[in-house]
């Protein structure tokens, strides 16, 4: 049997900049502070997330350490909440860029309009690098 070579799918994910963003509507109140705490006990008890893939030739990479994202929670204020995880998604290349390429994002997009106050959408973005069970060994 010929073998045609490897797959190596966390360096394909890598390169492909994959990214997954998906958002959820919410009307009520928020504890911000405890919400954020949260997210951050949640992410820094996850292990691959303290690596990144280190790339020595085009098919050859190792995980290598990395230092924690500090822009991994985000506070959107909006007049157009829904328009605001619009662009949250359409800009996802460039959050993760600003997060250091921490492997996950988690957004919350507080509505600024009087009358709506109570509502709200928690946006989550991904890296499928990361994130895919496929990629988890």
């Amino acid at each position: 049997m010929q073998q045609i070579g490897m797959i190596r799918l966390e360096g394909l994910m890598s390169r492909g900049r994959i990214l997954f963003s998906n958002g959820f509507k919410f009307r009520g109140n928020l504890d911000v502070e405890n919400f954020e705490a949260g997210f951050n006990a949640i992410v820094d008890q996850i292990d691959k997330f303290r690596y990144c893939l280190d790339y020595r030739t085009q098919n050859n990479c190792r995980w290598a350490s990395s230092v924690p994202g500090s822009k991994r929670f985000l506070i959107i204020d909006s007049e157009n909440i829904d328009e605001a995880f619009r662009e949250f998604c359409a800009d996802s290349v460039s959050i993760l860029d600003k997060a250091d390429q921490f492997p996950m994002v988690l957004a919350l997009i507080r509505n600024k309009d009087s009358e709506k106050k109570d509502e709200f959408i928690i946006a989550l973005l991904s890296d499928h690098t990361y994130l895919d069970n496929r990629s988890s060994t």
